[in-house]
């Protein structure tokens, strides 16, 4: 015998239907992001300067907090430029906000390496467009290095032990390897450790444009600031032989005092 079933009413299916709808809105996940592409310009300050032609330089160094920039500051006999990196006007409102504008500077009286020292870091989502705005600033002959620092407890390293400092790893280009310099003393960056933000845009874009390029990182090891962790980067002073820049005997001691650990590194945060 056939048995009958029980039919929802019109009021009952409205509900069901209306519960649904609150369960999964009838919305797309696709939908389009109206706001416009961040784009970020290079201002170039005093334009009738000759110094003031980035196109003019042979290297151009980017170097984070830290380390990178005690370097920076402690072998060379640096000369500031007028440049700067802004946020487009379109893009003013912007989240999350944009980075400081880094210093940039000249090595000694010669106009063949330029260096850009990190204000801060640059926010992943935007490091592409930063990047973009720095490279075509610059010759597509012209190399470029970045030099920053991975900490000793950030390092994934799958069954052998993690490096001491000094060390000094990092990724290349096929053009910088092109170049013979496997002699820096520069190791590979064991995986499954990445670069990430401004590094790995910087290695994305120039191994398209077929640009030497070197991201490398010094290890430290600990909230403060070695000596040995500075000097890991002296390894790379035959690339700024190359062009002769205006190099002094380093003196690390004034600049090592001025830099503070990070907050998440101390053990007071």
């Amino acid at each position: 015998k056939e048995v009958s079933r029980p039919t929802l009413g019109g009021t009952a299916r409205a509900m069901i239907n209306g519960l649904l709808d609150q369960l999964e809105p009838p919305v797309s996940d696709d939908e389009d992001d109206e706001r416009p592409l961040e784009k970020f310009v290079f201002d170039r300050g005093d334009k009738g300067a000759e110094s003031s032609r980035p196109e003019g330089y042979r290297v151009l160094v980017i170097c984070g907090e830290g380390a990178a920039t005690v370097f920076a500051t402690g072998a060379f006999s640096l000369r500031p430029l007028p440049w700067a990196i802004r946020l487009a006007e379109e893009n003013r409102r912007s989240f999350p906000p944009p980075p400081r504008s880094p210093q940039f500077f000249a090595a000694g009286d010669g106009d063949s390496v330029a260096f850009a020292l990190l204000q801060g870091s640059v926010p992943s989502d935007q490091s592409t467009a930063w990047v973009e705005a720095v490279l075509a600033e610059f010759a597509p002959t012209a190399e470029v290095l970045f030099l920053d620092r991975i900490y000793r407890t950030e390092m994934l390293s799958h069954g052998v032990e993690r490096p001491e400092e000094p060390h000094l790893c990092g990724l290349w280009t096929a053009a910088w390897a092109r170049q013979t310099r496997a002699g820096l003393g520069v190791a590979p960056l064991r995986t499954p450790n990445v670069m990430e933000g401004v590094g790995a845009a910087l290695l994305t874009q120039c191994e398209a444009a077929d640009r030497a390029c070197l991201c490398a990182l010094t290890l430290q090891d600990g909230a403060h600031l070695a000596l040995n962790c500075v000097r890991s980067f002296e390894r790379l002073f035959p690339v700024f032989a190359d062009h002769r820049p205006a190099s002094r005997q380093p003196d690390y001691s004034e600049a090592l005092r001025k830099v503070m650990p990070r907050v998440s590194m101390s053990i007071y945060a």
